[in-house]
């Protein structure tokens, strides 16, 4: 259960941001890493379409299909058994963790090369605190009364939405985002690091 709990938490945090902007006379870093977080964190896709040139449905399908993907494949290595109407649950609680999460971006400060960072302010959402910290047990006290390996998933679900339903307080907190970029027939094409992606994650909900 242990290896389970770890692996599935792992795909909780798989979200990235991929995506690349086109560095052009109009690009603005801020107005980019602004349409970034609004889509992963509101899932509004117009201005990250507008920003990186793809059009709402692509911008959507390679946001969220990279989550889906993650939980699925995770999900599958731990043996978990769960039904695609668990898995479309287990989603939208996630969804709505970080339709919690607020953030106001800094101005960018670019370097010698082109390179921007870009700090971030985020008043976390902490709804994986009773998960993080409990669900272990909810499982070993399911698992006491009866609970079998097809239950799993039943459990992780409300304990997940007992978590959501009753976040945790914490104080407000930063990270800084780096965007760098490749050249791409002769422009300049801008990802935000993966690492500092994963970072915004655990500072937006509330475990870092």
């Amino acid at each position: 259960m242990k290896k389970f709990f770890t692996m599935l938490l792992a795909a909780v945090m798989m979200l990235s941001l991929t995506a690349c902007g086109e560095k052009k006379a109009a690009f603005d870093p801020q107005k980019y890493v602004e349409a970034a977080l609004e889509a992963k964190f509101y899932r509004d896709y117009d201005a990250y379409a507008e920003q990186t040139g793809v059009t709402v449905e692509e911008a959507k399908k390679q946001l969220e299909s990279e989550f889906e993907d993650s939980l699925r494949e995770q999900l599958a290595a731990t043996g978990i058994q769960a039904t695609e109407e668990q898995i479309q649950e287990y989603f939208a609680l996630e969804a709505e963790i970080r339709a919690n999460v607020k953030f106001e971006v800094g101005t960018p400060v670019e370097d010698e090369e082109g390179n921007y960072t870009v700090r971030v302010t985020v008043t976390p959402y902490a709804g994986y605190y009773h998960f993080q910290n409990n669900f272990m047990t909810d499982l070993q006290n399911a698992v006491n009364e009866g609970a079998t390996e097809a239950d799993y998933m039943d459990v992780l679900l409300e304990s997940l939405r007992y978590s959501i339903d009753n976040p945790a307080i914490t104080a407000g907190g930063f990270c800084e985002l780096h965007l760098t970029y490749e050249m791409v027939d002769g422009v300049r094409m801008y990802t935000i690091e993966e690492d500092d992606v994963y970072t915004l994650d655990l500072v937006a909900t509330g475990q870092m």
